[in-house]
């Protein structure tokens, strides 16, 4: 009886586990980046969309810093890092990575609006960029 109990704990904790890290099929779903482009400039109230303080290449005026070239760069932003990691790091909690020169001013709140496939998504779409 006690091993009946055992494997049913297990599988309930697997099912659990794998209903909240994985989508139906078992694998993860890789990032979408012209999904992600859209997310990039769609407002998901409360939150603000991306494009409403960074620009995707150099222009005369943002509010943050310019996101052309950050697919290169995330990974060298952080020693130890991958660029998905920094990425996913810039999104769900900004002030973690102030850059030089900008204030700490981004939306911190995109954790409760954005799904995990919008984050991937997201992810994809700036390292394209």
């Amino acid at each position: 009886m006690k091993k009946i109990a055992c494997i049913l704990v297990i599988g309930l904790l697997v099912g659990v586990v794998g209903c909240s890290t994985m989508p139906a099929g078992g694998a993860e779903s890789a990032g979408n980046a012209e999904r992600g482009e859209a997310l990039f400039s769609q407002a998901l109230p409360p939150a603000p969309a991306c494009s409403n303080c960074h620009a995707a290449a150099p222009s005369m005026f943002a509010i943050g810093p310019t996101l052309q070239g950050i697919g290169g760069r995330a990974g060298a932003r952080v020693a130890g890092q991958t660029a998905e990691a920094y990425l996913r790091a810039s999104i769900l909690h900004p002030r973690d990575h102030i850059v030089a020169g900008f204030r700490n001013i981004m939306y911190a709140e995109y954790a409760d609006v954005l799904t995990e496939q919008d984050i991937r998504d997201l992810i994809a779409y700036l390292q394209t960029l």
